[in-house]
C-alpha cells in the first residue's frame, strides 16, 4: 500500500471560489480511509471542515511563514487543476506538491502570478532514473537532485528520485507534509 496526497501553498489566503472548485474536482475521490473515519467518528463529517473533509481537503492553515497551506488527501491538485492554481497566483506565488506511491510518481510546480514557472516529474514507470523538468527551476534543485541521483546510483536499493520534487517544494516554502 501506499499514500496519494496532494497539498499546495499560496502567499495569499485561497478565496472560498477558488477552494469551491478545487472541491468540486475531488469530490469522488473519497479514499477508504476518510469512509472509515466518518464511520467511526460521526463527528469527522460535522463542523467547518466537513465541506472539505466530503470533497478529501483535509486541512487548509495560515503558517507563520506567511503561506496559506491546503493539504488534500486525495488527487493530483497539479495536474488536475492547473488552471485554479494559475488563477490562485495572479498577484502572488503557489507552490504545489502531489505523491503516488503506489506508482512511484511525484510531482512539484510553482506558479507566479498566473504562469508556471517550473515543475519537476519523476515517473518511476518510465525508469527509476526518470526526471522531468520544465522551466527555470529553483536553485536549490540541482543540489536536492544530484545528491538523490547519487545515492540512487549507488544504492539502487529504492527509488530515492521519488524524493526530488517533494525536497524541492519543501526547500521553496519549508512546508514539509510527506
Amino acid at each position: 500500500m501506499g499514500s496519494s496526497m496532494s497539498w499546495f501553498a499560496s502567499r495569499k489566503t485561497v478565496p472560498k471560489e477558488v477552494m469551491d472548485e478545487i472541491s468540486r474536482g475531488f469530490k469522488q475521490e473519497r479514499s477508504e480511509f476518510m469512509e472509515r473515519m466518518a464511520a467511526l467518528n460521526p463527528t469527522f463529517a460535522k463542523g467547518p471542515m466537513a465541506r472539505l473533509r466530503e470533497a478529501g481537503v483535509v486541512a487548509d492553515r495560515h503558517l507563520p511563514s506567511g503561506w496559506h497551506a491546503v493539504y488534500v488527501e486525495r488527487g493530483d491538485v497539479i495536474q488536475a487543476n492547473s488552471a485554479q492554481m494559475a488563477k490562485l497566483s495572479i498577484g502572488t506565488t503557489v507552490v504545489a506538491c502531489f505523491i503516488e506511491e503506489h506508482v512511484m510518481y511525484s510531482s512539484a510546480a510553482q506558479w507566479d502570478n498566473g504562469k508556471l514557472s517550473w515543475m519537476v516529474i519523476h515517473d518511476s514507470q518510465k525508469g527509476r532514473l526518470n526526471m522531468q523538468t520544465t522551466g527555470k527551476l529553483p536553485p536549490q534543485y540541482q543540489k536536492i537532485y544530484e545528491g538523490l541521483k547519487a545515492k540512487q546510483v549507488s544504492l539502487d536499493d529504492c527509488d530515492y528520485l521519488f524524493d526530488v520534487p517533494p525536497e524541492v517544494a519543501h526547500a521553496v516554502t519549508g512546508i514539509r507534509i510527506f
